[in-house]
């Protein structure tokens, strides 16, 4: 199965889709990234919210990364078509892009965090809210467009639209390959002894 991992996601700053990609490939899968990093961390988005004024920034920037995007897109489905699309972590608005450029073609949409549960985890608005009903129809609007929806916990499923429930696949969140090789290179070596036995008198 040939996937296209698509969308402004930052491995550096959520390795997330990382994992993800690195999981696909190792059950046999081939993966094209497609990816133009928005180079916005939670704190900037967060900030936005706070301070509205801002947000023609954030237009511009996903405007730029958009126009790439897109392109990169064009390329791969004349070359070869991906038979899924993996919109990566924060993909709240690149879905809706994935759906317009990939008409046709599966896509999940990695769902690890809602806009709504980010607002209300930082404070950002009451339940009632104008801006804690802009984050729930962001959340839902991105949801409609995806034809399954990745999440990490079971707990989390239970907090989508019945709709969306019904699409939801669990991957739990997990550490990529460069952790484990870390961790096992500073392991001790149960060989080798630690300390020299002093010689009998």
């Amino acid at each position: 199965m040939r996937w296209l991992a698509f969308g402004t996601f930052d491995v550096e700053r959520h390795p997330r889709v990382a994992v993800l990609i690195e999981g696909l490939r190792a059950s046999g899968d081939e993966v094209v990234e497609v990816n133009a990093p928005l180079r916005l961390s939670t704190a900037a988005r967060v900030a936005m919210l706070r301070q509205p004024w801002r947000l023609p920034l954030l237009a511009w920037r996903l405007a730029t990364c958009w126009s790439r995007l897109a392109v990169a897109a064009r390329r791969e489905r004349r070359s070869t078509p991906p038979d899924a699309v993996l919109v990566g972590y924060l993909g709240h608005f690149d879905v809706r892009l994935a759906r317009r450029l990939f008409r046709g073609t599966p896509i999940a949409l990695d769902h690890l965090v809602s806009a709504a549960g980010t607002a209300e985890d930082r404070a950002l608005a009451g339940s009632g809210g104008v801006k804690a009903k802009l984050m729930r129809w962001i959340d839902r609007s991105a949801l409609r467009r995806a034809d399954v929806v990745v999440i990490d916990t079971l707990e989390q499923g239970a907090t989508l639209p019945a709709d969306a429930a019904e699409r939801a696949v669990v991957v739990p969140v997990g550490a990529g390959e460069v952790w484990f090789e870390a961790g096992a290179a500073h392991e001790p070596d149960l060989e080798t002894p630690t300390t020299q036995a002093h010689p009998s008198r």
